[in-house]
């Protein structure tokens, strides 16, 4: 595998890990906001867990592309 193939492997990885970040913030600052506005329904709470698990999973994806990296 050569240096540009390794380059190209961080990179895809680095962008899912960017959208598990986006995710995760989405899962945070929607349902804080709700809340303090006064829309905060268990519906929110759902749709929060729901973004947590889609950042999450990015990451691990993320994760495993990265062990794909050969010296």
């Amino acid at each position: 595998m050569t240096l540009v193939e390794n380059e190209r492997i961080k990179l895809a990885a680095t962008a899912l890990n960017n959208i598990a970040v986006a995710s995760v913030a989405a899962a945070v600052i929607g349902p804080s906001a709700a809340y303090f506005y006064g829309g905060a329904a268990p519906f929110v709470a759902r749709v929060a867990i729901v973004w947590l698990a889609v950042g999450i999973g990015f990451h691990w994806l993320a994760r495993t592309i990265l062990g794909g990296l050969k010296p």
